[in-house]
Parts: C-alpha cells; sequence; structure tokens
C-alpha cells in the first residue's frame, strides 16, 4: 500500500513539473519566437494598443498578487488555510495572475506585430484556462458549491469586464498614491 501511495504522488509530482515546465516554455517561445509566421503584406498588431496591454497585465499581476497574500501557491489545490477572495483584482476576474500572463503575452505580440507570439499566448491560454479549471474544483468543494458557483457566476475567469477593469485601475492607482505619501 504505501509503495502505491509514493507511486501515485510521483506521478503527481512529475506532472506538476511538467506543467510548470510547459507554461515556462510558453512564456519564453512568446519573448523569444524561434520562428516567424508569414502574413505577407497584412499588418497585425498596434504598439501602443500592446503596450496598453501590458500595463493592464502588470496591474492585474501586481494586484491579484497583493490581494491574494499568503494564500499565493504555485499549485493548483489552495492551500488549507485559504481564504476565497472576492475583492480587489479577484472581484473582477477569477484568476487575475493567469489573466496577468495571457496579457501580457497578448500584448508582447501587439506591440511586435508577431502572430507568432499570439499563436504561443494562445496556446498559453489554453493551458492556463484548464489549470484554472482544475483549481476551481478545488476552491469549489473547500468553500461550496453555493458560495464559489455564485462568485463564478458574477466574476468572469479570466477575461475581464470593462467596468471591473474600470474599478481595478481606480484601486490600483489609490494604492499607488498612497504609497508614495508614505514615502
Amino acid at each position: 500500500f504505501l509503495v502505491t501511495v509514493l507511486l501515485v504522488l510521483l506521478v503527481l509530482l512529475v506532472f506538476l513539473v511538467l506543467v510548470f515546465l510547459v507554461l515556462a516554455v510558453l512564456i519564453l517561445l512568446v519573448a523569444f519566437p524561434p520562428f516567424q509566421l508569414d502574413v505577407g503584406d497584412a499588418k497585425f498588431g498596434d504598439p501602443l494598443f500592446g503596450i496598453a496591454t501590458i500595463a493592464l497585465a502588470a496591474v492585474l499581476l501586481v494586484q491579484g498578487t497583493k490581494n491574494l497574500g499568503n494564500s499565493l501557491t504555485p499549485f493548483p489545490k489552495p492551500r488549507a488555510d485559504n481564504v476565497l477572495k472576492t475583492e480587489g483584482a479577484y472581484a473582477v476576474v477569477r484568476h487575475p495572475m493567469y489573466s496577468g500572463l495571457i496579457f501580457g503575452c497578448f500584448g508582447t505580440a501587439l506591440a511586435t506585430g508577431d502572430p507568432t507570439r499570439t499563436l504561443f499566448t494562445m496556446a498559453l491560454a489554453a493551458l492556463l484556462n484548464a489549470k484554472a479549471g482544475k483549481e476551481e474544483t478545488y476552491l469549489e468543494a473547500m468553500h461550496g458549491a453555493d458560495v464559489y458557483g455564485a462568485y463564478a457566476k458574477e466574476v468572469p475567469r479570466l477575461i475581464p469586464r470593462i467596468d471591473g477593469m474600470k474599478t481595478l485601475l481606480d484601486d490600483f492607482g489609490k494604492n499607488f498614491e498612497t504609497q508614495a505619501k508614505d514615502d
């Protein structure tokens, strides 16, 4: 029995390491694409819109990390002492750090006008969406289908609504001003 349990744990650990490696490779492929897709004379992207999207990604990543606090873990299964976060970045999108990674990579594709980067970003988005789905099964079990289900109905998984982003940017600006006054 003990050997079976250890074998299952080893397989799980190998799977988690592979997922993290694939995520890291996809992010590196967006940063340093190994090839370029030829789209002829077609224009792809806009540097200004790309930079704005990267800035949005930074806000999602910073606020998401700050709002999650000590509940932050790289694993899909939340910590045992997890408290459901529904404010700040988590009132805008259920997985703001995943959204930040996706928006950052997509912004890079737009800023450089590179459809290859978009292709890798789409693969990253698919993987993060699957990981988010797995996390949500754990969160629903931990916090109850009624509580987590109500939250999931109100807040999108990865793509924030415009009104939510306005609130998040306002909060980010207020936190930035408060921090500047404290310094």
